[in-house]
């Protein structure tokens, strides 16, 4: 295998779930319990702040973008903690990547983080 020395490392924190207090039929997360983590080597690429502000309240988040090699699954809600820096960013949309017409391989998925800061 080829050297990735520009892959940043990070973990998938998967959460546990629990049954819908309102709808028991259905599962949400539950992030008090341990989730389940998986140490990833993905692309990091940073994007630019977004401010969302309204009449009620004002926040701005730090964005950024991942590019993960190979087939995994990821969900809009699930958390990426960076090991550098042990920040703990939200998987906000998820876009599995398309595969080839010819050979059927696929590059990766992308998704794209938030990190609220206030």
């Amino acid at each position: 295998m080829l050297p990735k020395p520009h892959l940043v490392t990070v973990t998938l924190l998967v959460p546990a779930t629990k049954p819908d207090p309102y709808n028991p039929d259905t599962l949400i997360p539950d992030w008090t319990a341990t989730p389940q983590e998986t140490e990833l080597q993905v692309s990091w690429l940073n994007q630019p702040a977004r401010l969302e502000d309204d009449p009620v309240r004002s926040m701005v988040a730090w964005c950024a973008q991942i590019g993960v090699p190979g087939v995994i699954e990821l969900r809009p809600g699930w958390r990426i903690q960076r090991t550098a820096d042990e920040t703990v960013w939200i998987i906000t949309a998820v876009t599995p990547a398309s595969s080839s017409p010819f050979t059927g391989w696929r590059p990766g998925t992308v998704a794209d983080l938030e990190l609220p800061v206030g």
